[in-house]
Order: structure tokens, then C-alpha cells, then sequence
């Protein structure tokens, strides 16, 4: 649910793209030095690293990464120490030459047991849990609904694998691990625009109806994973595709909302999807990582994980009017 409203408005690409650290000259060779000792003597890596794949080259691009934040914040330093000395304002227009870097489009963090992302893969695996209370005690809700119902088991579903890939990826970021991480989100993201179409127009749930709008979306999933993996793993396309499917699934619950001014939860309904666009504004606003630990990245994660809940309590709350509704 938040990887669909933040995708609405607020996805970012900048993964995609070299950044400033992993572009510099500095980086580069020390690399390059990096792996031509390693052929020489092998890197020592603990038991976490090596379970987590860590290798020499990969172990060397981290070390390096971290030699050149060494040289900008010596340089911070240097700055607003000759400020100091010469009592004069800080030099900022200096100081900003000196801002952090990225490194493949990720913050410098510590690896901390063979882990890349430890805030934001714990706060992935925080979100899971909420998809898995819905297993183990609300499962009777969702079966009452019948078909409608086992719709949205499926959206749970695919919420839980996203959330497993997510704490994945975070914790070491891999060609596999992203992939599955962008897969597993398409499938969250097209499943939700699935249900909330046969869910909100009774038309679609309707045997035939059913099947065939089931059909299509499977074939839409499918046809755009294919493409990625296969063809281009293009970041701009899959962008575009996961926008329009999540406004598709935005106007479905809005057209629901002005259809039912009865329902006393509807507001709840607008709400939900405000606050997971507010939760977004901490990808908008980025910033590097407290303690080189806890980003803006990983504090979106953490704010979804009571939005989950309360999402969840809603989704329980309509099944059960629903219900009600048809006995």
C-alpha cells in the first residue's frame, strides 16, 4: 500500500543513475588498486559478510567508499577550522563542494554484520508483520467475504513477499535482490488495482467477468516482467507502468468513496491513502543517515508500519460491512 502512493507522486529514480562518489577519479582508482591486492592477498571478510555475499571486489568498493567520505569530512573540517582561525563565516559555498556523496545511488552507511541497510532492512521486516497478523488471526474475515475476500488474501500475500525482498535487498544490495525487490513491488502494486477493481464494482465479481479481469492483469504483470528481465531493465519504464496502474487503483477508491456517502469508514478510506503520500515526503526530502545508519529512506519505511495496521483495520472493517451487506 505505501510503495503504491509513493510511487503516485513521488517515485525516485536516482538508483538508476552514477553518483557523485562512485563517479570521482579518487573512488575509481582506489578500487582499482583495491582489487589488484586482493588478487594478491585475498580479503578478509567475517562469517556475516561472506553469508551476506560479500567478495573482495565488492569488499573493496565498500572500503573505498568509505577512504573517500574520510577525505570529505577531513575536508569539512579543514573549512570550518580556517574559519575558526581567521574569524571570519564559514566559507559555504566551499563547505558545499563538500556535501555528502552517493555511491550507486545509495548513502555511505555502516555495514554492520555483513548488512548494507541495517534501519532500513529491519524496518522492511517490521513492515511484514502486519501482513502476517492477517494470516494467523483475521484469516476468518477475509474467507467470510468469499471471492472478494480471497482477493485480498492475495494482496496480503504479495505484501508479505515484497516486505521479505525489501528486508532483503536492504541488507545487500545484488542485481538478484533488486530485481525480485522491483518485481515483488510491480506484483503488490498490480494485485491491490486488482482487488480494488473487483472489490468496489460488483460487476467484476461475477464469474466470467472475474476470470477475464484476472486474466488481463496476470498478462499485464507477466508481459511487464518479461520485459524488464528479458528485454531492458529500464528504471523510466518501469516507472511509468507502476504509475499509471496505481492511479488507476486511486480513482477506483475515490470513485467508491463519493458512491458511498453511507459508509461510516469511508473517511477512514481518504485518510489512509494521505498519510501513506505524507509518509512519502521522506524520499522528497532526503537526507543522508544519522550515525551513518538511519536515512530518509529508512524512516518512510518505519512511519509505514502503523499505517499498515491501521490500513489492515480498515480493509477488516469493510470486508465485515460487506458481509453484512449480502446475507
Amino acid at each position: 500500500m505505501n510503495r503504491l502512493c509513493l510511487l503516485v507522486l513521488f517515485l525516485i529514480i536516482h538508483l538508476t543513475m552514477a553518483s557523485r562518489g562512485d563517479s570521482s577519479n579518487t573512488f575509481k582508482k582506489c578500487v582499482a588498486n583495491c582489487v589488484v591486492e586482493a588478487r594478491l592477498k585475498p580479503c578478509e571478510l567475517t562469517a556475516a559478510e561472506r553469508l551476506f555475499w560479500w567478495d573482495c571486489p565488492a569488499n573493496c568498493r565498500y572500503e573505498c567508499m568509505w577512504e573517500v567520505e574520510g577525505i570529505r569530512l577531513k575536508n569539512v573540517t579543514r573549512v570550518h577550522e580556517y574559519a575558526r582561525i581567521l574569524k571570519e563565516p564559514v566559507d559555504e559555498k566551499k563547505l558545499h563542494s563538500y556535501r555528502p556523496m552517493k555511491f550507486y545511488g545509495k548513502w555511505v552507511f555502516h555495514r554492520i554484520w555483513g548488512v548494507q541497510e541495517l534501519a532500513s532492512s529491519l524496518f522492511s521486516l517490521f513492515n511484514l508483520i502486519p501482513h502476517l497478523i492477517q494470516f494467523l488471526f483475521y484469516y476468518h474475515i477475509f474467507i467470510l467475504r468469499g471471492r472478494v475476500g480471497y482477493v485480498w488474501l492475495v494482496v496480503v500475500a504479495a505484501g508479505a513477499n515484497a516486505w521479505v525482498w525489501s528486508t532483503i535487498f536492504h541488507a545487500r544490495d545484488q542485481t538478484i535482490t533488486e530485481r525480485l525487490d522491483y518485481f515483488s513491488a510491480g506484483l503488490t502494486i498490480t494485485s491491490m488495482c486488482w482487488a480494488t477493481l473487483i472489490d468496489t464494482i460488483p460487476f467484476f465479481q461475477q464469474t466470467f467477468p472475474f476470470l477475464l479481469t484476472t486474466f488481463l492483469f496476470a498478462f499485464h504483470y507477466l508481459t511487464h516482467i518479461y520485459h524488464l528481465h528479458f528485454v531492458l531493465f529500464d528504471y523510466g519504464y518501469n516507472m511509468n507502468v507502476m504509475i499509471i496502474t496505481s492511479l488507476i487503483f486511486i480513482l477506483l477508491w475515490l470513485i467508491w468513496i463519493l458512491r458511498h456517502p453511507e459508509r461510516p469508514y469511508r473517511w477512514r478510506v481518504l485518510l489512509i491513502h494521505f498519510s501513506l503520500i505524507a509518509a512519502g515526503l521522506f524520499e522528497v526530502f532526503d537526507f543522508p543517515p544519522y550515525f551513518y545508519l538511519v536515512d530518509a529512506h529508512s524512516l518512510w519505511h518505519a512511519s509505514t508500519v502503523p499505517l499498515y495496521f491501521y490500513w489492515f483495520s480498515i480493509l477488516r472493517t469493510h470486508l465485515r460491512f460487506e458481509e453484512k451487506k449480502t446475507r
